[in-house]
């Protein structure tokens, strides 16, 4: 069994949802990040999704886009991986990277939206072999006062082709909203919550790493179901 199904199994033992913690790889500086994923970790994070730093990135919001800002400028380049997640591409472009996963063992994450039309579902759910990740509104990523509408059944429909691990993310950045999803999904994720932590104490890693940790101690909290 590979690290990310491990991942969901153990959570699932335990009647809880697993928590993905996400942060961008290299944000603000390596030293940092490293410290800051280190932190997430010890917060209860059981898996971390790492964003890769681009220019200009698809789904996130300004804190994600800035945060990719901070990487680049200070260098970030390479990172060790079990999955990979590509935002903009379709099942029926992934080819190379399908063989690719095949080849070293790297599990392949797709994305369902809201607007998804159903008959896409088996085909996107076909092409995952980590988890499938439900995009819970529409936009970009970001803090939410609430959480959007429809979940459950969004996560039965997607549930009807795969047997994969299905997780919920977007807007989701507090402990009684992870709690609320967390019924439903395997795991829940958060990302601008946790990357706030970072922009909030520029520089000083001691507070950030302190700061992660007990956000995301206290988002980990609300898995269990």
């Amino acid at each position: 069994m590979d690290r990310i199904a491990q991942a969901f199994a153990r959570a699932g033992s335990r009647n809880r949802a697993a928590f993905v913690a996400y942060l961008c790889a290299g944000d603000p500086d390596f030293d940092a990040s490293l410290a800051a994923c280190r932190a997430v970790i010890k917060g209860g994070a059981d898996i971390l999704e790492l964003g890769v730093p681009f220019s200009d990135p698809l789904a996130d919001g300004l804190t994600n886009q800035l945060a990719a800002q901070r990487a680049l400028e200070a260098g970030m380049k390479a990172a060790g991986v079990d999955g990979m997640l590509t935002l903009d591409l379709p099942p029926e472009e992934a080819d190379d990277m399908l063989a690719a996963g095949r080849t070293h063992d790297l599990k392949t994450v797709f994305i369902v939206a809201p607007t998804t039309p159903p008959r896409r579902i088996p085909k996107i759910t076909a092409a995952a072999t980590g988890f499938v990740y439900y995009v819970s509104r529409e936009g970009v990523t970001g803090v939410r006062d609430e959480i959007a509408d429809g979940i459950p059944e969004a996560l039965k429909r997607i549930r009807m082709h795969t047997s994969l691990p299905v997780v919920v993310g977007f807007g989701i950045s507090r402990r009684d909203q992870v709690n609320r999803v967390a019924r439903f999904a395997d795991g829940v994720v958060v990302g601008s919550a946790l990357v706030n932590c970072i922009k909030e104490n520029p520089g000083d890693i001691a507070r950030i790493t302190t700061r992660l940790q007990a956000v995301a101690s206290d988002l980990a909290a609300g898995t269990a179901r």
